[in-house]
């Protein structure tokens, strides 16, 4: 496969992954009470990482194995001024996808 179908094949897969993860984050919020928010906000940024993905790799640009979105957007040719006031600010939270590690006790 030529260099240029590659990229267009990989740019393509992650952009797809993304459109999944948006419509998940869509379905979950459009649920309101009934949904959990916290699987909504998952996917949100589940999405967004990998539109940056998609992103740097049609821009030729490495990137680590990675789920800071901060980490990726510092990678970008051009960086959004708002974003890096919002990364220096301490704006990026990460949310705790599992639950602490239980204390478990003898019976």
């Amino acid at each position: 496969m030529p260099a240029v179908e590659r990229l267009v094949s990989v740019v393509r897969g992650w952009v797809q992954k993304a459109e999944i993860d948006l419509k998940t984050a869509v379905l979950v919020l459009q649920a309101g009470e009934e949904g959990p928010a916290e699987a909504g906000a998952f996917h949100a940024q589940q999405c967004a990482e990998k539109y940056l993905k998609a992103l740097l790799s049609w821009e030729g640009i490495d990137f680590p194995k990675t789920h800071d979105i901060g980490q990726l957007i510092l990678l970008l040719p051009r960086k959004p001024q708002s974003i890096l006031r919002r990364r220096s600010s301490g704006g990026w939270r990460r949310m705790r996808r599992l639950p602490a590690t239980p204390v478990i006790t003898s019976p």
